[in-house]
């Protein structure tokens, strides 16, 4: 077996097929090629960029700066997604976090502002992951984890552990786990020093 020279049937130019190609399309159960190795790889470009360029065509020639351009804008665009799906969560908690401890310290005159947030964050935090399982029963946007383990940080353990066991949810996740006990050191501590500026009062 020896190698062949064979004509592209796209930009008329001869290319070399090998015998050790020859072999492997033989093995394979392929076709004879048709198309020279640039010709392949410029389809190839065009396969994996179809769809994500806007007014693609299979007429339009796409380079590589092209092909690069569109995956930077496809990555900058996911960003920005992410970005707002934060924003309007972080939104959320905080939202009803304050809206919550203000009715709570209105209406129950003997709290006082720190009590009346500990029960706020406590309960919005519960609520939040009764949600995120919901949402992850119907398919659709979930509350981003890093949120979930906010909630924590900012001395929601109790919420968030009731809302982890009545609800089912996030308890077999071994990199949330790391990050939700991690947090709930964090929270400790948070308390201890709280705790310890009440008894000096």
């Amino acid at each position: 077996m020896s190698d062949q020279t064979i004509q592209c049937v796209e930009c008329g130019n001869p290319f070399t097929w090998s015998a050790g190609e020859q072999q492997f399309y033989r093995e394979k159960g392929l076709a004879q090629p048709k198309h020279c190795p640039e010709c392949r790889s410029h389809r190839r470009a065009e396969r994996i960029t179809r769809g994500l360029t806007p007014g693609w065509s299979r007429t339009s020639k796409l380079s590589l700066p092209d092909l690069t351009q569109s995956s930077t804008r496809r990555i900058d665009d996911g960003n920005s997604d992410r970005l707002k799906t934060y924003i309007f969560w972080s939104v959320l908690l905080v939202g009803a976090t304050v809206a919550t401890a203000v009715s709570l310290w209105f209406l129950i005159t003997w709290l006082d502002e720190f009590q009346s947030y500990l029960i706020a964050i406590n309960l919005v935090a519960f609520l939040m992951y009764g949600l995120d399982k919901l949402l992850s029963k119907l398919d659709t946007q979930r509350v981003p984890e890093r949120i979930l383990i906010i909630s924590v940080f900012f001395l929601g353990f109790i919420g968030t552990e009731l809302g982890r066991r009545v609800f089912h949810h996030k308890t077999k996740d071994i990199e949330f786990r790391k990050a939700y006990w991690a947090a709930f050191i964090v929270e400790s501590i948070l308390m201890l020093g709280y705790l310890v500026l009440v008894i000096r009062r």
